[in-house]
């Protein structure tokens, strides 16, 4: 999936990460950040090529060291983690490495209003 894709994801959508699955296995994630980061200057490109930019895979950006829970992992557990990390969603996998799902801190919310 090219970035010009990932960027209208995010915008309609309104994520601040998206999982990148191969096979239903989580290889990575690519986040809103790592998105603009692309378009940082450099000193080898002081004025990015949008286009040429915008052609890149997601998995040429994406972190491949992501933290994860499992469907078991208490709320607890999953809140302290987001506080280390100050990440704002974790992917939900489960022995295999699938991805079930993500948890955001909105779903964290919501459960504590229960």
């Amino acid at each position: 999936m090219t970035l010009r894709v990932v960027g209208l994801l995010f915008e309609v959508y309104d994520f601040n990460g998206l999982p990148v699955v191969e096979d239903r296995h989580l290889v990575g994630i690519v986040t809103k950040l790592a998105l603009l980061k692309t378009f940082s200057l450099t000193p080898h490109s002081v004025v990015p090529h949008y286009d040429e930019l915008m052609e890149l895979t997601a998995g040429e950006i994406m972190t491949r060291d992501v933290y994860t829970v499992h469907p078991d992992t208490p709320l607890t557990h999953v809140l302290q983690m987001m506080i280390e990390t100050a990440n704002k969603s974790f992917p939900v996998v489960d022995e295999k490495h699938r991805l079930l799902g993500i948890i955001s801190r909105g779903d964290i919310i919501q459960a504590l209003h229960g």
